[in-house]
């Protein structure tokens, strides 16, 4: 009987040792997925850093260029020319995208405003 209640006490110090190394094996993991995470975002913070700095020169190209064909087709109907069918589409398309999706309210929208009630445009 001694050695049957030895065994059962022998059973329960390895299952409570067995639970114990689970436990700390789980901590460990969690600490190593903390670290490994950190890791990561910091050699990736410069890089999104980086794209974000690109997407915002980007949108400002954007806009600089759409502000050039604007001013540039405004100039040559002032001038007197006049724009073709195709000109005048793609002239809509961008003094749209100007207004729309810039969000750009500039000298731009009076001069477009103003020849459009001279008829010019």
């Amino acid at each position: 009987m001694n050695e049957n209640i030895e065994l059962q006490v022998q059973i329960i110090i390895g299952l409570v040792a067995l639970a114990g190394l689970g436990a700390g094996a789980y901590k460990i993991w969690g600490g190593f997925k903390i670290a490994v995470k950190n890791a990561v975002d910091e050699q990736f913070k410069d890089l999104s850093q980086t794209l974000t700095d690109i997407d915002d020169k980007l949108a400002k190209v954007d806009k600089e260029t759409t502000k050039n064909f604007l001013v540039r087709c405004l100039a040559d109907v002032e001038r007197g020319d006049s724009l073709s069918e195709t000109e005048l589409e793609r002239f809509s398309e961008q003094y749209d995208h100007y207004v729309k999706d810039l969000r750009q309210n500039t000298y731009i929208k009076d001069k477009v405003r103003k020849l459009k009630a001279e008829g010019k445009l």
